[in-house]
């Protein structure tokens, strides 16, 4: 079953190293639980999974109506910048709860203000929607391979605040 999940620990002009990092950490420490402390060398039993950098709303939905379906359309303002994650991951069915509520406990920790979204994909019409939306901002799009060949979190580091 195909899973589509936003973490936003809503911190403005936070770095999104950071927050792929946190997020790494706690994909980590579900795999360690699941899989066992060699979970790194179980690659083919981690889940097939998506993730969407996303640093604010630059685009705005409008319904069309001539032909009724949503529009984005880019506003040239100034928009706050928020990193947040969206992710889509392809899970067994038993373990998506688990799955989810393991990722929003670890990250709750981290960020006590964190908000989350949890929805399943329930077809083909679903799921291209949800990456037409993952993909509007023009961020970057990880996969599992990039998370353990630590790509994902080589970003050069950015000047922006960082709490931690």
């Amino acid at each position: 079953m195909k899973l589509f999940m936003t973490f936003n620990p809503h911190i403005e002009n936070y770095s999104m190293k950071k927050l792929l990092n946190d997020f790494r950490y706690a994909l980590q420490k579900y795999y360690r639980k699941e899989l066992g402390r060699r979970y790194y060398k179980h690659i083919n039993n981690q889940y097939t999974i998506a993730i969407f950098e996303e640093n604010g709303k630059k685009f705005f939905e409008k319904m069309d109506e001539a032909t009724h379906l949503i529009k984005y359309i880019e506003k040239d303002i100034e928009y706050k910048r928020e990193p947040h994650l969206h992710i889509i991951a392809d899970i067994p069915t038993h373990t998506e709860k688990d799955f989810f509520n393991s990722l929003k406990d670890t990250l709750k920790i981290i960020y006590p203000s964190l908000t989350t979204d949890y929805q399943l994909i329930g077809n083909d019409v679903d799921e291209k929607n949800v990456w037409n939306y993952c993909s509007k901002e023009d961020g970057k799009i990880l996969s599992k391979n990039d998370l353990c060949e630590k790509s994902a979190i080589n970003i050069p580091a950015d000047s922006t605040f960082s709490p931690k």
